[in-house]
């Protein structure tokens, strides 16, 4: 049985690489995921991802915050 590191909030999927919200409060795999979720919050896609705080273990972390 594979193992994952996260589970995606997107569609329920186990993922080893994505991005991750707010200190774990939304996790998605791909960029397109990321981009819906950011601008459901009515933020700009473009102002977030310049706000990439950092890559750890193939997890990008944004902020998202609003």
């Amino acid at each position: 049985m594979k193992k994952y590191e996260r589970k995606s909030d997107f569609n329920g999927k186990g993922i080893n690489q994505g991005y991750i919200f707010n200190d774990g409060q939304y996790y998605c795999q791909t960029e397109k995921q990321a981009k819906e979720y950011v601008e459901s919050k009515g933020l700009n896609w473009k102002e977030e991802k310049q706000n990439l705080t950092q890559k750890m273990n193939g997890f990008i972390l944004l902020n998202g915050k609003k």
